[in-house]
């Protein structure tokens, strides 16, 4: 038992320090609270608690995080109906608890992100990324910039994923800003290169009928790791499931993290000798 005790402790010490100081991919926006107790039944409370249209109901994205309803046994759910999902307050708050502003602190470390899922039928014109925080492009075309991972020619953006990557796709990168917000960018289709709308998880930057309205849903599945929905249409006239382009990102601890956790390694292996 002894040896599990200390196997546990140094585990337990690495990512203590990866979250204190490695871990750097934080909320940064003010009025936003996690909140652990919600149900996915559609009655529109949470936000992002609506009625899948464009998919088996029900089948938002509480579902997917909760993995019940259409996505019961589903491979990509985290299947955790306890996970925490960001909330507005104060100021910051919108109609059932809708954060307007959200963004992150970001970091020198890379950070990694995964396409989960898609459901939505601008799935293929669809592009997912991150902005500097208060700063989006003036010429929203950016935002379609690729390959992945490459910035917008007035370094304010940079695309992650475009919606014909298709689950399964991930990315490391690294924001060049001190804090950035994500956004979610849908291409015409009958003219390429051209943006129809464009979604800012800071709302304050999302114009016409979406000022204020948020596109995207946050959950917490550790210290610094999220599960992120999104809606791409305006909401007016969306099913507000926000299962449309569902991105798991997290920070990826340093290299000191690491070899503080393997530096204990020979004193687990001495006891286990020892015992031997």
């Amino acid at each position: 038992m002894k040896r599990f005790a200390v196997l546990a402790s140094m585990v337990g010490l690495a990512l203590a320090v990866s979250s204190a100081h490695a871990f750097t991919l934080q909320p940064a926006a003010t009025g936003v609270v996690w909140e652990g107790t919600w149900s996915a039944d559609q009655n529109g409370n949470p936000y992002w608690d609506g009625n899948s249209s464009d998919y088996t109901q029900p089948g938002n994205i509480g579902n997917f995080i909760a993995g019940n309803g259409a996505f019961t046994g589903h491979p990509q759910s985290p299947n955790n109906p306890t996970m925490p999902y960001l909330k507005g307050s104060g100021s910051n708050a919108g109609t059932n608890g809708m954060p307007i502003d959200v963004y992150f602190d970001a970091g020198p470390q890379p950070n990694w992100a995964a396409l989960k899922i898609e459901i939505a039928g601008l799935s293929n014109y669809n592009y997912f990324g991150i902005y500097e925080q208060g700063n989006k492009p003036a010429n929203l075309a950016e935002l379609l910039t690729t390959p992945p991972g490459t910035l917008g020619s007035s370094g304010k953006s940079m695309l992650l994923f475009k919606g014909t990557d298709g689950p399964g796709q991930s990315i490391t990168f690294v924001a060049p800003w001190s804090q950035f917000g994500f956004y979610l960018a849908t291409e015409s289709s009958t003219t390429p290169g051209t943006v129809v709308r464009a979604f800012f998880s800071e709302s304050t930057l999302n114009t016409g009928s979406e000022l204020n309205l948020q596109h995207f849903a946050f959950f917490q599945a550790g210290p610094t790791a999220y599960y992120v929905g999104s809606e791409d249409l305006p909401l007016g006239s969306s099913d507000k499931d926000y299962n449309d382009l569902v991105v798991y990102v997290a920070a990826i601890p340093d290299a000191s993290t690491w070899m503080l956790f393997l530096a204990g390694m020979p004193a687990v292996l001495a006891l286990r000798r020892k015992r031997a």
